[in-house]
């Protein structure tokens, strides 16, 4: 396997990674913690995003992560393809446009 194959692997497993942790945190506090007043939403799925975002630099490669991505995320948590179809690959942009600002 050479390195850029490596690489891409590399960064869809640390999305997918992240994915899970967050879906995980969410199930374990939705249980416990969750009372009237406090309501806990991790955000890792979005962190990981901002981190890869300054990793790559081809943006065709990062609209097509970020809407892959996306409606995973929609079809997991909403069933709905749409709000994070949009919003991941706009903040994709976004950050790499003002990486270097």
């Amino acid at each position: 396997m050479n390195i850029k194959r490596r690489k891409i692997f590399g960064q869809v497993l640390f999305i997918l990674f992240a994915f899970y942790l967050d879906g995980l945190i969410k199930w374990a506090f939705l249980n416990n913690m969750n009372h009237e007043t406090v309501v806990i939403l991790p955000q890792i799925m979005l962190m990981a995003i901002v981190m890869l975002t300054m990793r790559i630099e081809d943006r065709r490669q990062l609209i097509i992560y970020g809407i892959v991505f996306g409606v995973i995320y929609d079809s997991y948590y909403y069933g709905i393809i749409g709000l994070y179809t949009i919003l991941l690959p706009l903040l994709m942009v976004g950050i790499d446009h003002f990486r270097f600002c």
